[in-house]
């Protein structure tokens, strides 16, 4: 039985692997290879804000409000359960007079499409029963979903926060 050159294979395939994916610097004919993007069009904001603050900062004014939430973490996509994967800067914070677990979900999406089918879900699964009510509330790209027994008086403050991100 002859033995394969393993070395030998994983150099030929190094090699045609990086000859692949090496980047096409090439403009297209009568482009510039690298143009800038157009100007924005007044009156017009465009959908991803350089300044659109991250989910971690939204959970920060909250507790800098002295709302009660203590503890947060980031949530990954994984722990999001049936909710559209629309956002991929994700905070969970606990709000201890709710629950040893409970609290909310802070969200960044990609675009105000997905903000509005997040917040679809969560209403839509507040409307399937009383163990699964919670508040929701957004800005532009920005979704917050809190627990459903958390008085609406205190809801409408994070409410407020959330507004003047």
């Amino acid at each position: 039985m002859e033995r394969t050159p393993w070395p030998a294979v994983l150099a030929v395939s190094a090699v045609l692997v990086s000859a692949g994916c090496a980047p096409n610097t090439a403009a297209p004919e009568g482009r510039a290879p690298f143009a800038a993007p157009p100007p924005p069009v007044a009156g017009k904001t465009p959908s991803r804000s350089a300044a659109a603050p991250k989910s971690a900062d939204i959970v920060r004014a909250f507790r800098d409000a002295g709302l009660g939430v203590t503890k947060s973490f980031p949530l990954s996509r994984s722990r999001l359960g049936l909710a559209p994967p629309v956002s991929s800067d994700m905070t969970r914070f606990l709000i201890p007079s709710l629950g040893e677990d409970a609290g909310g979900r802070a969200f960044v999406c990609e675009d105000k499409k997905g903000a509005a089918s997040l917040v679809d879900y969560y209403r839509a699964l507040s409307d399937s029963g009383a163990e699964f009510t919670s508040h929701v509330f957004t800005k532009d790209r920005l979704v917050v979903q809190i627990n459903g027994d958390l008085p609406d008086a205190e809801a409408a403050r994070y409410k407020a926060v959330l507004d003047k991100l």
